[in-house]
């Protein structure tokens, strides 16, 4: 049988990508539920995804050719438990966790919120990072500053070079003629609205 005019056909590297997940063949392939089963380790308490997991923690596992979620490739192992329970469900929204273990896919510890319930429930748990616990403090060299951002114009030697010709009375044009940026660069500077932590 010929395609459809203006119907391009799958090449033969498609098509076995397609074929292909985890290795297996997708007629060998197990069906899902029986899948999602055989990775989930339970206890009295949590129920814990033992496959392949996000880097937040959340279990992920390859839907099939057959579930609506194909094109995704993986899905979340507690968004399928969920599925598994109580049935399809309106996929804009979230399903959260009552236990706050990402990794449990027990049903009962599991319920449906919209992203905005999501945020409250994160943060009514102390799961925001915020002042201490918030990364720019935690881990202050994961913060791409001055000669390690990519766009930079001045080095840290020309900035406190900067800051000291401004102290020492020129005019911030004058710097800004001198080091070939605009004024408004030098004034970001002087006032420490730029470059604010370099002493």
């Amino acid at each position: 049988m010929f395609p459809q005019a203006g119907v391009r056909s799958p090449t033969r590297r498609a098509l076995a990508g397609r074929a292909r997940a985890g290795g297996e063949t997708v007629s060998a392939m197990k069906p899902l539920e029986e899948r999602f089963w055989a990775k989930v380790r339970k206890s009295d308490g949590c129920w814990e995804w033992a496959g392949v997991k996000s880097p937040k923690g959340y279990g992920l596992i390859r839907a099939g050719v057959n579930h609506p979620w194909f094109r995704k490739r993986r899905m979340m192992a507690h968004r399928l438990s969920y599925e598994l329970a109580f049935g399809e469900f309106d996929q804009e929204l979230c399903v959260l966790h009552h236990c706050d273990n990402p990794s449990c896919v027990r049903p009962s510890h599991l319920f449906l919120g919209t992203h905005g319930a999501n945020v409250k429930d994160k943060c009514a748990k102390g799961r925001q990072a915020r002042g201490a616990t918030h990364g720019t403090r935690t881990h202050p060299e994961s913060i791409v500053r001055g000669e390690r951002q990519g766009s930079h114009k001045l080095t840290r030697v020309e900035v406190r070079e900067i800051r000291n010709r401004y102290a020492g009375g020129e005019t911030q044009s004058a710097i800004a003629k001198a080091y070939n940026v605009t004024r408004t660069c030098v004034g970001g500077i002087v006032r420490r609205k730029e470059w604010r932590w370099l002493d």
